[in-house]
């Protein structure tokens, strides 16, 4: 007949409570030639372990997505148009304070500003007749659509 039985545990609590269970001996030093192989080997893996991270990062790096390196790229150019406003921003209140410091001057700048426009930006009203012209257009503008609409 087959054995039947493979393994069990019995009595083996018993074998070793006889005797008690004794914590292990630690050793009271470390033998000195052992200690500096310890720290030779632990100089040695720490090394190697700041190579092996710096090498991930570095490929890392290499392999960032498409959408990271967008991200940056967006970041940057955000930090350059801020930088970009601050700077018209100083220059505007530095030209505020020269305006206020020297007012004939600015009245001479605005002036020539005002000088410069088109000839139909200085126009602020609509002639009557012009005005008659233009509702009578919109008018027939608005038959004209309701007719192609088939209204009445």
């Amino acid at each position: 007949m087959a054995k039947s039985k493979n393994h069990t545990n019995h009595n083996q609590n018993r074998k070793d409570h006889r005797n008690g269970i004794k914590p292990l001996k630690r050793m009271s030093r470390i033998p000195t030639r052992q200690l500096d192989q310890l720290t030779k080997d632990l100089v040695r893996e720490q090394k190697a372990e700041f190579k092996r991270k710096l090498l991930a990062l570095k490929t890392l790096y290499r392999r960032r997505p498409a959408h990271v390196k967008d991200r940056e790229d967006k970041i940057k150019a955000r930090d350059s148009a801020g930088a970009k406003r601050a700077k018209e921003y100083a220059e505007a209140i530095k030209q505020e304070k020269e305006n206020i410091q020297n007012p004939s001057a600015h009245a001479a700048k605005v002036a020539k500003q005002q000088q410069s426009k088109p000839a139909d930006m200085d126009v602020d009203y609509i002639d009557e007749a012009q005005e008659k012209k233009f509702r009578e257009q919109v008018h027939a503008a608005m038959k004209a659509r309701q007719g192609k609409k088939g209204g009445k």
